[in-house]
């Protein structure tokens, strides 16, 4: 946890962009979630056994409008046409812009049939901000992704708990109120596209990189696991009893141990090539059976 560098992400601007994005774009989730129903039957006079199927439409186009995105987005990333940065930006400010548009449309429509197309195409267009603020976290900070991820995502929850009072207080007094629930909901969208188009990034933070001192640690960590230790205990030979820990590297393949084909003086220290011809020594490599039995073997 000291290794993570809180102040720099609390005070990034990049970062902050994805929070506002995923604040804006949850917003008119959790409006939709909890009150499209409710809006197709008082403003629109629609019943809601009728309605189902036109609720799930704009949900289902999304979904749509998600992969197709996403396919286009990585092809332009892909094949250098545009940088990282400019290709969350459009695809996030286009997204967001398309919906904020429609959702001015929606708020002051007088049909029926008006409003579920609007409402259609604006839900649709939020596919593309997917491809822009909701993945932008594995570019500025692939290491801290999924703190970016929970802090944003947090943030973006708090819409849910506010949403519900604001629609409430709005269409309190009947359902003209509906006007005003969606105009404030383009307004969010519009400080969404604002934002992240002023602040947001797809380059990697320098304070997403990992420190020298980090790096050699897992150099050192990665080292030392392509190593092996063995303690061998030497009974008689000059009268003395002896341990001696021998370094065998690299590891050899499971062939080499049971064919015996890996020479017990490979990456063995100079001092441990003395015990070779000992009767008491086996490495374990040219003999693996006697080296097991051996009740002067002690592995670890």
């Amino acid at each position: 946890m000291s290794s993570i560098p809180w102040k720099a992400i609390i005070t990034s601007k990049p970062v902050y962009a994805i929070i506002v994005a995923n604040f804006a774009r949850s917003w008119t989730f959790y409006l939709l979630l909890q009150n499209q129903l409710t809006y197709m039957k008082e403003a629109l006079g629609m019943k809601i056994n009728d309605s189902g199927f036109l609720a799930a439409l704009p949900h289902a186009v999304m979904g749509i409008v998600v992969l197709g995105g996403g396919q286009l987005a990585d092809y332009l990333r892909s094949h250098k046409i545009l940088s990282t940065t400019a290709v969350r930006k459009i695809f996030n400010c286009g997204g967001f812009g398309g919906e904020a548009f429609f959702m001015l449309i929606v708020a002051y429509a007088s049909s029926e049939k008006t409003a579920v197309i609007a409402l259609i195409l604006a839900v649709g267009c939020s596919g593309f901000a997917i491809s822009g603020f909701n993945v932008n976290h594995l570019d500025i900070a692939p290491r801290y992704a999924a703190i970016l991820m929970g802090f944003s995502n947090g943030i973006g929850t708090l819409a849910g708990l506010t949403c519900p009072f604001v629609t409430e207080k709005f269409t309190a007094r009947g359902a003209h109120g509906w006007e005003k629930v969606f105009l404030l909901a383009s307004l969010i969208h519009f400080t969404g596209v604002t934002f992240y188009a002023i602040f947001a990034s797809g380059e990697l933070q320098d304070w997403a990189e990992p420190k020298e001192d980090e790096e050699q640690w897992a150099t050192d960590t990665f080292v030392r696991k392509q190593c092996v230790f063995f303690s061998y205990t030497n009974v008689g030979g000059y009268g003395a009893t002896d341990t001696q820990q021998i370094r065998v590297e690299p590891l050899p393949s499971i062939d080499q141990l049971h064919n015996g084909r890996y020479a017990a003086s490979e990456g063995i220290s100079t001092r441990g090539a003395a015990y070779q011809n000992n009767p008491s020594y086996s490495s374990g490599f040219g003999n693996a059976p006697t080296a097991i039995g051996n009740d002067n073997y002690q592995g670890y």
